[in-house]
């Protein structure tokens, strides 16, 4: 069904940065397509990285698109007035630019610490501190009677020297027992042999802590993501035979069943399809890279229009991170994390 591999070559790239930048348009100050967000990140040279959270955020206003959306429409005046399908959230952060850490220096003796560090699906994009997955996940472990404590080190649109950086320079200090490397391939001439490079950093880094990582779950209006997903497994468990590699993608989609807008693929037309029957609600020529034109009006037009367990074409709700909870658990059960 995504067989598009020949269409997408071309636009792979301009695809990946189009995602990172969707994930980034609002950290500064300013109008972008009408919607107004402060600036939530910075500089951090001290740990050695261009782009972190600012520290001792209190509840820092986001606006962000509630829907899928191009990158005409995050442009300074946006496109066609602006946007008006529309999500809002807040940002804290703690002295050492965490998003919703409230935990002390040190865990406390018998409790395991663990920290996902990624890009904006670890960070939250969308949701409150206390919704990340991180967060839920903490909640969940507990629950489940482990004494766990995790942490959340992810931040918007993150490169992985950035990610490096922080796992050599400042995780060493958090009393770690575990890492969740969590961010799919970047575009990057060598995205493997980088992205199995920077976790053999961290391992450098932080000797006897576990690491894993997990791939983001891949929304079915992502072109590029369908188009690659599968691969990118193979791909990073070939680099690193010796690391746990888990795609939260499959998990997803069949919690999505057939709920909720879908993208339906007939050679070069794309159709966005609702419910059981598959009802065709938009056609469109296929893009180069995102979405025809149409498809973006419609989920502008009509707010009912949603794809199940994503706001964007990016990022899963609150109800979609909760459904990746049980399954990091189960990846971290069965490498004998929590034994």
């Amino acid at each position: 069904m995504w067989s598009r591999r020949t269409l997408l070559k071309a636009g792979s790239a301009a695809v990946a940065v189009g995602a990172v930048a969707g994930g980034v348009a609002y950290q500064r100050y300013r109008r972008t397509g009408g919607l107004v967000s402060e600036r939530i990140t910075g500089e951090w040279p001290e740990v050695g990285v261009s782009s972190w959270l600012l520290p001792d955020l209190d509840g820092a206003l986001m606006q962000v698109p509630d829907r899928p959306h191009d990158k005409e429409e995050l442009g300074e005046s946006g496109r066609g007035g602006g946007i008006t399908r529309v999500r809002q959230f807040t940002v804290s952060t703690s002295s050492r630019r965490l998003r919703g850490d409230r935990h002390g220096s040190a865990p406390a003796a018998g409790v395991k610490r663990y920290v996902g560090v990624g890009d904006s699906t670890t960070f939250g994009w969308g949701v409150p501190d206390d919704r990340t997955w991180p967060a839920q996940l903490e909640a969940a472990l507990g629950a489940g009677g482990h004494r766990a404590e995790v942490l959340n080190a992810g931040v918007p649109g993150q490169a992985l020297e950035n990610m490096k950086a922080w796992l050599e320079h400042a995780a060493p200090q958090l009393g770690l027992s575990g890492v969740f490397f969590t961010r799919r391939l970047p575009p990057m001439p060598n995205p493997y042999a980088e992205y199995a490079s920077a976790v053999r950093a961290a391992q450098r880094a932080l000797p006897g802590v576990r690491i894993m990582v997990l791939l983001p779950p891949v929304s079915q209006f992502d072109p590029h993501g369908c188009d690659v997903w599968d691969d990118e497994v193979a791909g990073l468990r070939a680099q690193l035979p010796d690391i746990p590699v888990f795609d939260l993608t499959p998990g997803v989609r069949a919690a999505q069943g057939k709920r909720g807008a879908r993208m339906l693929v007939e050679g070069r037309t794309w159709h966005m399809v609702r419910g059981e029957a598959d009802e065709r609600l938009v056609s469109g020529a296929a893009a180069p890279h995102g979405l025809p034109r149409a498809f973006y009006d419609r989920f502008e037009s009509d707010a009912t229009v949603r794809e199940a367990l994503f706001f964007d074409d990016g990022h899963c709700d609150e109800e979609g991170l909760a459904v990746t909870v049980p399954l990091i658990v189960e990846q971290m059960r069965g490498a004998g994390w929590l034994a």
